[in-house]
This record gives C-alpha cells, sequence and structure tokens, in this order.
C-alpha cells in the first residue's frame, strides 16, 4: 500500500513470508524524472531479496494530495452525475448533524461544482428500468468539457451492486 502525500511517500509491503516493511521517502526531489512510488519500490526490491523471486500481486495507492486538493477545492471543478430524480439527496444529505432541530441549518459547501441527472435506472434486483442513452449523455458531458469542467465523478442509483451503466464508454 502507498500513500502519497505532498512532503512524504508511506509504503508499507508485506513480504511473501508475512513480515511487514515499511519505508517513509520523499515525495518530490531534484529531479524532473523523479517517481516517488517508482522509487520506493525499488527501494523495498533492492533491500529485501525475499521479493526478488516473487512478483507483485498488488499495487493499491492512496494519495492525500488528492484527496486534500478534493477538501480544499483547489483542483479541477467536479460534475457530479447522478441517476434522474435523485440530485437532492446530495443537497438534503441525512439527518445526522449536530443541534437537529435548530430553525437554521449551515450546510457545507458541497465538494462537486455542478450536478447532473443521467437519466437511466437500474432496479435493486439488476433490472434495467430505463436504459441508458450513452449519446445524449456524451453530448452532455461534451457540452461541460466545453465550458472547462475536467474531473467527473459518477453515481448511479444501484451501481454499487449493477455497475452496468457506470461501466459504459
Amino acid at each position: 500500500m502507498l500513500d502519497q502525500g505532498g512532503t512524504f511517500t508511506d509504503i508499507i509491503a508485506i513480504r511473501p513470508d508475512g513480515k511487514m516493511i515499511t519505508k517513509k521517502i520523499l515525495s518530490s526531489e531534484g529531479s524532473n524524472n523523479y517517481n516517488p512510488i517508482k522509487h520506493g519500490i525499488n527501494l523495498i526490491l533492492n533491500e529485501n531479496e525475499h521479493f526478488s523471486s516473487y512478483p507483485i500481486s498488488r499495487i493499491n495507492i492512496g494519495t492525500t494530495i488528492g484527496t486534500n486538493t478534493l477538501l480544499e477545492r483547489k483542483g479541477a471543478k467536479v460534475v457530479f452525475c447522478v441517476t434522474k430524480g435523485f440530485k437532492d439527496n446530495f443537497i438534503i444529505g441525512n439527518q445526522k448533524r449536530d443541534n437537529l432541530f435548530s430553525r437554521h441549518h449551515l450546510r457545507n459547501e458541497p465538494l462537486y461544482y455542478k450536478i447532473l441527472e443521467i437519466d437511466e435506472r437500474i432496479s435493486k434486483n439488476g433490472k434495467i428500468i430505463k436504459k441508458l442513452d450513452c449519446n445524449k449523455v456524451h453530448a452532455l458531458l461534451k457540452k461541460n468539457f466545453k465550458l472547462g469542467m475536467r474531473s467527473l465523478s459518477i453515481t448511479l442509483i444501484n451501481s454499487f451492486r449493477f455497475p452496468k451503466h457506470e461501466k459504459k464508454n
């Protein structure tokens, strides 16, 4: 597992014998060709001969840089696509908040810049209720791209279990 932050990149590796190895390396160096992820993996491989005869089975990368950019709203404007009829769910939220019965509730600014409704629907059992019109969606996304939107998040109803529409090109 790797977590690339602004200052350090943390790496956790598990050897074939089950021993855990950790590394903390600088996320940036003087060279433009420097990649902290590649550098860290190579360091661990070179320092642990047990790894040399085993292929890497999985690499999980998390980036504090990306998370912080999103939370600080310093990155690209995010277009958030949801199933038609569900955009208010992300504004209303849930009832888990301090002072639930307060007359004035102050909401946090959403992480997305704009929300788009996609006219599609898959039931909780995976049945397609409303077929996805890929041409219509492509035109909608292209229009927003021309308006400067460079980041996209898609959360369609029941897609956690039936991601067919989310995976369409």
